[in-house]
């Protein structure tokens, strides 16, 4: 059994995501509402200078950088050196590591109240699970990894933890709807771990639908790697949605359709999410291809 008595919340691991940002403010100025969770919750900004600048990086993203092998180079550049620096505060250098980190995201695209687990455990399980059933509009991301091979920040955690994603939300941007979403989210996490912590026996379903990750697909890219070809518009906006073989996916800037083709071994109702994600075109990443999955709880 996990024994987790040290949370640490986490916003603006990109600097443009408001939202993770404004909760991590509101709840350092309001420690009497988190007394009730009887945990020692910790804060943390984590990329400050581009939240100064109000960008998602200054140099690369943060949240690619905590992989063990990244974190045992000498890279230098801001997001490099401020991964080490957070390893070395909260994660498996610091005195006292964190037993498990709430990351607050934000995304461009339709995927409304998002959670994102990377760890495949019976307690990572249970928490979505709880979570989804507290907050029903609630979508499970899937892609379990090797924790120390991933190079997400929540890897450097004990028990790693929960990445919150919500949108569409601008970026640079508040909205009402997306910072109350993930303050429920966040809520709702910490209620689940007070009742592990307590082994209070929660009644949850047998299994939940959740989405798991098989790739990203690229843009369109001409030889100079240059995009050439555009999200079409039936396709836009259409996150978990069933993705079927000859389903239009992309525009060419001549105004051709190009149909998806369904070459994967998979079974069961493929999907995709992050569909025209502003924050990935740095990489020409048009959208994550998913399965749609029953995940088991018990």
């Amino acid at each position: 059994m996990m024994d987790i008595n040290n949370v640490t919340i986490v916003g603006g691991t990109h600097g443009n995501e408001l939202s993770g940002i404004y909760v991590v403010k509101y709840l350092q100025s309001q420690p009497q509402i988190l007394e009730k969770y009887d945990l020692d919750i910790q804060f943390l900004l984590a990329n400050e200078q581009a939240i100064k600048k109000n960008v998602r990086y200054v140099d690369q993203d943060l949240n690619r950088q905590f992989s063990l092998e990244l974190l045992s180079q000498s890279i230098q550049n801001i997001e490099a050196n401020r991964a080490r620096q957070i390893n070395q505060l909260i994660g498996t250098q610091a005195k006292q590591q964190t037993d498990f980190i709430i990351d607050l995201h934000t995304t461009t695209t339709n995927m409304g109240l998002t959670l994102v687990i990377n760890q495949d455990s019976v307690f990572h399980r249970k928490l979505v699970a709880y979570i989804q059933q507290e907050l029903p509009e609630v979508n499970i991301f899937f892609e379990p990894t090797e924790q120390t091979e991933d190079n997400f920040l929540l890897s450097i955690a004990k028990y790693s933890g929960l990445l919150i994603e919500v949108g569409p939300i601008a970026q640079g941007t508040l909205k009402q709807e997306v910072y109350e979403q993930t303050l429920s989210a966040v809520f709702a996490c910490l209620k689940f771990i007070k009742l592990y912590k307590e082994d209070i026996q929660i009644p949850l379903p047998k299994s939940v639908c959740a989405y798991q990750f098989i790739q990203k697909i690229p843009f369109m890219l001409n030889e100079q790697n240059e995009i050439v070809g555009m999200i079409h518009q039936d396709f836009d906006s259409q996150d978990y949605q069933p993705l079927e073989q000859g389903d239009p996916i992309f525009k060419t800037l001549d105004g051709q359709d190009i149909c998806f083709e369904n070459n994967y071994d998979q079974i069961g109702m493929l999907t995709a999410c992050f569909i025209n994600e502003a924050a990935y075109y740095d990489k020409k990443d048009a959208f994550s291809l998913m399965k749609k999955i029953e995940l088991e709880i018990s």
